[in-house]
């Protein structure tokens, strides 16, 4: 095409960056190759501020920390055709993860699917996120996913918590075929997925961290444990059924109900509580929230120490 003059080429690339699909992958591998934004734009005579919105749709713009790395960003958008997109395929990854964590059920992938199904969220086909107001078990899922992505800071309504967010298509289709129900809406449709059976300590554990409790009661004959998981009726059914096949309870000791809206499992009788407590920690290793398994080390040792009311079940 012949051009009258650079203004009339400049004015067209600024309604549509309409250069053609060999100029626009030539300038997408002069980029990649780690020439700046200015090199780029001067090369192919292109305003830069098009060049820069032109490469930020596609998510390849650098920040100044990957400019000087040479690491590009490797996620892209929508727009960009089929061909660019085989081309940027082996482009290298911002973070990594293991994208094959959910494919396998083992006791970690166990305990952070029950974990995220207790407390977590998934959106837009490509996010599985965890928020924590303890950045401890963010580490320790982070770690079991083999994964760099960053946990940031969150401050809301005075308190502050923590988030990962993991940005990653794979793990979010993994992580919806395990769960055996179509993400992103959990809320009621949370069922217990098909996991390997010596797993299921490992996932009702990552349950109990999301969304459990243990707690200390004491009555005039003495000191009485409570423990609680909160989920659907479906999967607090299985939950119930697991445990007493595993920890040999009674199934009178377990109930679920309906309280305030959602449903609860609940368990009574100390040693009961006791033999559930020795099951779910058993080969956990560092994968489970400290804070919790503190606190029912503390109730264990007060309800031993005091042995009172320690026959039910």
């Amino acid at each position: 095409m012949v051009w009258r003059n650079e203004s009339a080429r400049h004015s067209l690339c600024a309604r549509g960056m309409r250069t053609g699909k060999k100029i626009n992958k030539k300038m997408t591998d002069y980029y990649i190759q780690n020439h700046s934004l200015k090199q780029t734009s001067q090369k192919f005579k292109i305003p830069q501020t098009r060049t820069y919105l032109y490469l930020k749709n596609l998510d390849l713009m650098r920040t100044r920390s990957e400019s000087l790395t040479g690491n590009l960003n490797p996620f892209y958008g929508k727009t960009h055709t089929t061909k660019t997109k085989e081309h940027l395929s082996n482009v290298k990854r911002k973070y990594k993860i293991n994208e094959k964590f959910f494919s396998k059920s083992t006791p970690e992938s166990s305990y952070v699917l029950g974990f995220w199904m207790a407390d977590g969220t998934a959106r837009e086909g490509k996010y599985v996120i965890f928020d924590q107001n303890q950045k401890e078990i963010l580490e320790k899922i982070n770690k079991a996913m083999d994964s760099t992505y960053i946990i940031k800071q969150h401050p809301t309504a005075g308190k502050i918590y923590y988030r990962l967010a993991i940005c990653n298509k794979k793990i979010y289709n993994n992580l919806q075929n395990t769960c055996e129900f179509k993400l992103p809406n959990k809320t009621h449709r949370i069922v217990y997925p098909h996991i390997s059976s010596e797993n299921d300590r490992h996932f009702i554990r990552g349950l109990f961290d999301g969304d459990g409790s243990v707690t200390l009661a004491n009555f005039s004959y003495g000191i009485y444990i409570r423990f609680r998981i909160n989920g659907t009726k479906q999967l607090l059914e299985k939950v119930k059924k697991k445990i007493i096949e595993n920890c040999g309870i009674e199934e009178n000791r377990i109930f679920i109900r309906r309280d305030k809206g959602i449903w609860v499992l609940n368990c009574g009788g100390n040693k009961n509580i006791l033999k559930i407590r020795s099951w779910l920690y058993e080969g956990a290793d560092d994968l489970y929230l400290k804070r919790k398994k503190k606190k029912f080390d503390e109730i264990a040792v007060t309800s031993l120490q005091k042995n009172v009311n320690v026959t039910g079940g």
